[in-house]
């Protein structure tokens, strides 16, 4: 659900990078690059959690719920700079999320197998 936004977002802030940086104030240009380089990262984790968790996979749960709480503390932080809107949007959506995950972890790990959300060590005899 947020891995391709995600990634369509850090592609266009790449793209005008470079006008942003030849028009725009100093320093500006760097910041994008960073804050696009961000967004494509964690729209393939997005995307990744999204498989493994679709597919079952014995990591997908852990990645899942690490992003969800992630996005969830930036979200606070978005509250916290005075960005209400998104920042409330955000914590609605990736903490709802990242609870569900958490709250319903048994029904997951009933498909998956209880030694999937102990230990990666325990976990590596039970992929599908």
């Amino acid at each position: 659900m947020f891995g391709v936004p995600a990634v369509y977002v850090g592609i266009q802030v790449l793209t005008y990078t470079e006008k942003v940086s030849r028009y725009g104030p100093s320093g500006a240009g760097s910041s994008l690059t960073f804050a696009g380089l961000v967004s494509l990262v964690i729209g393939v984790g997005y995307l990744v959690a999204a498989y493994g968790t679709w597919s079952f996979k014995p990591w997908s749960w852990k990645l899942s719920v690490g992003l969800f709480a992630a996005g969830a503390l930036s979200s606070l932080l978005f509250l916290a700079n005075g960005l209400g809107g998104p920042g409330l949007f955000g914590l609605l959506i990736n903490g709802g999320l990242g609870w569900y995950l958490y709250s319903n972890r048994s029904l997951y790990m009933r498909f998956v197998g209880p030694s999937a959300g102990t230990s990666p060590a325990g976990a590596a005899g039970n992929h599908r």
